[in-house]
C-alpha cells in the first residue's frame, strides 16, 4: 500500500475572486493571490477575496485532525515611532486577513500586525542568525468545521472604516506631503499575499521545496554565430556629432565558439572596418571567451557587425602618452592634454591645446560654500594620478584629491576620470565630489570646471540649445548675484572677468 500523502496542494488556478467596494484582486508574476485596497477611504463591511471548493483527502475521516498550511503577508504595518519626522499613517483594528471555511471565520489577523521579528525596546534587533523578519507561513487547525465538500476563502475585510478612529490609530503628516491632511488622513492603502496554500493531515506547514544547488555548470548549448558575424545596432535619438561619438559596450558570445585570444574586427552598414578595441572580459567553464568589451568610435548609427577572426585598422591619430620628468602630456592627434604635479591653480590638468586652435591654461576645480554670514570658495588640489586603461582608441585617467580654501579648510575629497579618445575634439570628464565639511547651516551655491583661457577678445562660448530667461525672484539666482539674460546661447562673446551660467 502507498502511505498517504500529508499535504494536498491548492493550485491557484483552483481559486476565484470576489471583492466588493474598491478592492480589487489579481494574480501576480508569482501566481500569488493578491488582494489590494487602492489609497483611498475605506468603507465597513467591504471586501475582496479568493475561494475555492475543495474536497477533504481520501485519507481523512470526520473526526480526524485536517490543516490549512498557507503563506500571507501585507505591505502594511501599524507600528510607529513615537519622535519620529518623516510622519505616519496608522489604522489599528480596521481592516483584516481571514481564513473561512464555509463561510465561517477560521483564523485571522490585522493587516497592522508587526511583521518584523525584533521590538521597539530592543531597536528591531533580531536575534544572530535569524530573519529580521517574522515566518509568513501559518498553519491553521480545521478540524471542527471539515466536511467532504467544503468552501475556503482567503479574504481581506474591512471591519470598521478608515473614517472611523479607533484606539491606537495615529496620523502625523509627512514632510514632503503636498496633500491636504484634511482629505487624505482617511486614505488607507494595503497589498496582501496569498499563496502555497495546502490542506495538510499533519501539524506540519507545507513549505516549497528549496532548488537543489549544482555544483558544476549547465549544458546551455552551444549556439552559433552567424557567418557575416555578430549583428548589432547602435541606437541613437538623433544625429550623432560631426567627428563621432564614442561607443563602449559588452557583446556576450555562444559557449565554445571563440577561443581565448581571438582578434576581432567591426563592420559598419557599408562594410567597412572601424578601428575596435576588443578585451575579454569572462570566459566560459571550457576556456572560451563569454564576454568581450568593444570600444569604437561611431560616426553614424545603425547596424554593425562584430566578426570574430579578423583585423580591425589601428585609429588614424592613435592616443600617445608620453612622459617626461613629471610631466605626462596625452594627445589623440588633435588635442593634447597635459598633466603635471603641482597642485594649486590648475589642479585638475595644466593645459589642453588643439591643434591649430585654442591652447588653454589649467583647469581648477572650484566649490562656493555659502554659510551664515560668509562666502567660502574651495578648490581642487590634485594627490593622485592614475592611468586606468590605455589602448590606441582610448585613454582613461583617474585623478583624486581635495578640496580646500586658500586657509587649508577641507570640503571633501573629489575624483575624476578623463578620456581622450582617438580622433575626437573632445575631453570627457566624469566628477565626484563628496561633501565632508562640518557646516550644519550652509548652501551649495555651485559648483564649477574653471579653465584658464587665452586672450578672450575674439572668443565665443556655445552653452547648447538652452531657452532664454530667469526667474528674479529663484533664491539661488538671487545668492549667487546672477543678474541679466541672453537672447541666444549658441554664440556668446566672452569678457574679461565675466561669469555666465545655465540654469
Amino acid at each position: 500500500m502507498t502511505p498517504a500523502t500529508p499535504a494536498h496542494p491548492l493550485p491557484p488556478a483552483r481559486w476565484r475572486q470576489d471583492h466588493t467596494g474598491a478592492f480589487a484582486t489579481r494574480r501576480d508574476l508569482r501566481q500569488l493571490l493578491v488582494i489590494e485596497h487602492p489609497w483611498q477611504p475605506s468603507r465597513t463591511g467591504k471586501y475582496g477575496q479568493w475561494q475555492t471548493r475543495v474536497a477533504s483527502p481520501k485519507a481523512w475521516q470526520p473526526g480526524q485532525p485536517l490543516f490549512v498550511s498557507f503563506y500571507q503577508l501585507d505591505n502594511y504595518s501599524g507600528d510607529w515611532m513615537p519622535d519620529t519626522w518623516t510622519g505616519a499613517q496608522v489604522f489599528v483594528s480596521h481592516r483584516f486577513k481571514q481564513l473561512l471555511v464555509n463561510g465561517q471565520v477560521v483564523w485571522e489577523e490585522d493587516v497592522a500586525d508587526e511583521q518584523t521579528a525584533g521590538t521597539k525596546e530592543s531597536g528591531y534587533l533580531g536575534e544572530p542568525g535569524r530573519s529580521g523578519f517574522r515566518d509568513p507561513y501559518r498553519l491553521v487547525e480545521i478540524t471542527a468545521v471539515s466536511r467532504k465538500q467544503m468552501v475556503l476563502a482567503l479574504r481581506v475585510v474591512d471591519k470598521v472604516s478608515s473614517a472611523t478612529r479607533m484606539p491606537g490609530d495615529h496620523y502625523q503628516r509627512f514632510s514632503w506631503s503636498a496633500h491636504d491632511p484634511r482629505h487624505v488622513r482617511d486614505h488607507f492603502h494595503t497589498a496582501v499575499y496569498f499563496g502555497d496554500v495546502h490542506l495538510s493531515l499533519t501539524a506540519q506547514v507545507a513549505r516549497p521545496a528549496l532548488p537543489a544547488v549544482v555544483a558544476k555548470a549547465q549544458d546551455q548549448g552551444k549556439g552559433f554565430l552567424p557567418r557575416a558575424g555578430i549583428p548589432l545596432r547602435l541606437l541613437a535619438r538623433g544625429t550623432l556629432p560631426a567627428p563621432g561619438y564614442p561607443v563602449r559596450s559588452g557583446v556576450p558570445l555562444p559557449r565554445a565558439q571563440v577561443p581565448a585570444g581571438t582578434p576581432f574586427a567591426l563592420r559598419d552598414a557599408q562594410g567597412q572596418t572601424v578601428a575596435l578595441v576588443a578585451r575579454e572580459t569572462s570566459y566560459c567553464p571550457d576556456g572560451s571567451v563569454r564576454w568581450v568589451l568593444c570600444e569604437f568610435v561611431a560616426r553614424r548609427g545603425g547596424r554593425y557587425r562584430l566578426v570574430p577572426g579578423s583585423v580591425s585598422p589601428q585609429p588614424k591619430h592613435a592616443v600617445q602618452l608620453r612622459r617626461r620628468g613629471r610631466t605626462l602630456r596625452v594627445s589623440n592627434g588633435l588635442l593634447e592634454l597635459k598633466l603635471g604635479s603641482a597642485t594649486g591653480p590648475g589642479g585638475v590638468f595644466a593645459g589642453l591645446s588643439c591643434r591649430g586652435g585654442l591652447d588653454l591654461g589649467g583647469m581648477d576645480l572650484q566649490i562656493k560654500l555659502n554659510r551664515v554670514g560668509w562666502r567660502d570658495t574651495f578648490t581642487a588640489r590634485r594627490r593622485r594620478l592614475v592611468v586606468e586603461s590605455r589602448t590606441p582608441l582610448c585613454a582613461v585617467l583617474r585623478l583624486e584629491g581635495e578640496m580646500v580654501d586658500e586657509r587649508g579648510q577641507r570640503f571633501g575629497p573629489w575624483c575624476a576620470r578623463l578620456e581622450l579618445w582617438a580622433g575626437l575634439p573632445y575631453l570627457l570628464v566624469a566628477w565626484r565630489l563628496v561633501n565632508e565639511s562640518d557646516q550644519a547651516m550652509a548652501m551649495l551655491l555651485d559648483w564649477s570646471a574653471k579653465l584658464s583661457l587665452p586672450d578672450p577678445g575674439w572668443a565665443t562660448a556655445d552653452f547648447g540649445p538652452f531657452a532664454p530667461g530667469f526667474d528674479p525672484e529663484d533664491v539661488g539666482v538671487k545668492a549667487m548675484g546672477h543678474h541679466g539674460q541672453v537672447v541666444a546661447s549658441r554664440a556668446l562673446p566672452l569678457h574679461p572677468n565675466s561669469e555666465l551660467s545655465c540654469r
